[in-house]
């Protein structure tokens, strides 16, 4: 899982601690400030602070491929390439150069995009683009994320290997949802969407029918006042509800309801009069779930909302020594 956005920088990613470079002048690099371990880091290329020029990322990329050796990066940073409040420098100033040099990183897994804390420029004045060329021009990424959703666009998007997807900002447009919904991921396990809210130019919340089709993993449309699962779905959830109440009797406390009552709630056949249904003799049995009133409030109250689809296979023991001071 990404770690979480709390207005600083990312101390890690894919499992890797990060080193930042930020020299844009070979005559900055001293002896022993590249380590030598490329694989073991996780590369963030950034201006320093004071940098004001507007094709000075360009020129740090540059020394970076010059002074790396580019093949053996398998996590990537895209930090601060300039932020200026009187005119929208969205983040092509770092993604295009970088697609440029595409073929320079043939082992890159893992690309996080716009990675500022709130001094550098505060999440709403991160101005996105479409992300799309980027992920198009590195087709064997896990991991990708990006921070920052003023100007995002999205079109619907086919990628083969993207493992983890993350969208970090203060609002996410409905549109990008609907778009990460009707892509083309099939070895997709986490997506980790910041909904945020209408102030800072979003409008996906939980009340949204696209949005949480898109967060339970539906194929098809959902009414939003029906709580409903297949066979699987129940068993499973009746049996963590079990595991809850060990849980929560081991640690002295009731439960305000057992674990018969609360399924009994989801179990349609058995709340509905006059039903004689046997859910397990049935072959043709979908989902027990009743109809009711429901509030999706609980999404769109919370500025981050997780979905896990299924579980993340395990990745290769990644570790790395400490960044240097």
């Amino acid at each position: 899982m990404m770690q979480e956005f709390r207005r600083d920088l990312l101390t890690e990613f894919a499992g890797l601690p990060v080193y930042e470079f930020c020299f844009a002048e070979r005559e900055e690099l001293a002896q022993g400030d590249v380590p030598e371990d490329v694989e073991n880091w996780a590369w963030r290329i950034a201006l320093d602070d004071a940098e004001s020029e507007a094709g000075g990322f360009a020129q740090v990329l540059e020394l970076f491929l010059d002074s790396v050796d580019t093949t053996r990066v398998r996590a990537l940073i895209l930090g601060y390439w300039l932020v200026d409040y009187d005119v929208e420098i969205d983040s092509t100033t770092a993604t295009g150069p970088l697609i440029e040099h595409a073929k320079s990183f043939p082992a890159l897994e893992a690309l996080f995009v716009g990675d500022m804390h709130a001094e550098q420029a505060e999440v709403s004045w991160l101005y996105q683009s479409d992300p799309g060329p980027v992920l198009a021009a590195f087709p064997a990424l896990r991991t990708f994320g990006l921070r920052g959703t003023t100007n995002l666009t999205l079109a619907p998007f086919e990628h083969a290997a993207l493992e983890e997807l993350t969208f970090q900002g203060g609002g996410l447009p409905p549109a990008v949802v609907q778009a990460i919904g009707a892509s083309t991921l099939p070895a997709l396990c986490t997506l980790e969407l910041y909904l945020g809210d209408r102030w800072y130019g979003g409008g996906a919340t939980g009340e949204d029918a696209e949005v949480t089709r898109l967060l339970r993993g539906e194929s098809e449309p959902v009414d939003m006042y029906r709580v409903e699962g297949t066979r699987a779905w129940y068993e499973g959830f009746v049996a963590a509800l079990e595991k809850l109440q060990i849980e929560i009797e081991a640690a002295g406390a009731t439960p305000l309801a057992s674990t018969e009552e609360t399924a009994i709630a989801f179990d349609e056949a058995r709340t509905t009069r006059g039903s004689s249904t046997s859910l397990r003799g049935s072959r043709d049995w979908q989902a027990p779930g009743i109809t009711r009133r429901a509030s999706a409030a609980w999404a769109s109250s919370t500025r981050r909302t997780r979905s896990a689809r299924c579980s993340p296979r395990c990745s290769p023991n990644r570790t790395g020594r400490p960044r240097p001071a």
